[in-house]
């Protein structure tokens, strides 16, 4: 947390922790399990935040992108108060707790062919009037490959189920594609029909949205 606009910040604890220990076999080079790459946005409402994270270990069928959410009323006392998304309920706990992935991995994260999208970044589209993922995919050989940059929208974050098929809009490419805002009071989190598609912090492309 911070008090003074970014320039320090509080500790405020862990929040979100897999219950899975870590797996020293694995093969994809880089993860040997847990919580990563993730975005974390306000919904409309001002009601909950909600993180999307790429679940890197556990059995198979938990990893992939996952979502969690934190009541806005705790965001001064986190800890304890996020729950993930599992089995079609919010019932799990944010420190331990299993999830049920929105994309799951086709191929697990323990495999050196892992096929599955990860690092999800989320804004709101006000044009649009929904929410717009950006997020990378592995696949399918060693070394964890960038093959592509895809694209997802949902109306509501409360509906993980709501996203749309992923779409490619980039072949290969870097890692941690990006959206930013042009206008103002634009950010990250926020940006209309016209923005900047950043790739790896280097913005070479406009994003146009179409209705």
């Amino acid at each position: 947390m911070s008090k003074d606009g970014g320039k320090s910040f509080i500790d405020l604890g862990i929040v979100l922790e897999s219950g899975y220990p870590a797996d020293c076999s694995s093969q994809n080079g880089y993860f040997a399990g847990g919580h990563g790459d993730f975005s974390v946005v306000l919904n409309q409402s001002r009601s909950y935040f909600y993180f999307l994270f790429s679940n890197y270990g556990g059995p198979p069928e938990e990893q992939g992108v996952a979502v969690a959410r934190l009541p806005f009323y705790r965001r001064y006392t986190p800890i304890g108060a996020v729950e993930k998304f599992y089995d079609g309920r919010w019932q799990e706990l944010g420190i331990g707790g299993r999830v049920t992935p929105i994309f799951r991995a086709t191929v697990d994260w323990q495999r050196p062919d892992t096929d599955s999208f990860w690092g999800p970044s989320v804004h709101w589209n006000p044009y649009l009037g929904k929410y717009v993922m950006m997020i990378n995919r592995s696949c399918c050989s060693p070394g964890w490959p960038q093959e592509g940059i895809y694209i997802s929208y949902n109306s509501s974050l409360s509906n993980p189920a709501g996203w749309s098929v992923p779409e490619k809009i980039l072949d290969g490419g870097w890692w941690y594609p990006q959206v930013l805002g042009r206008g103002a009071f634009e950010t990250d989190s926020v940006s209309r029909r016209i923005a900047r598609l950043y790739v790896n912090g280097i913005s070479s492309w406009r994003i146009v949205f179409h209705k």
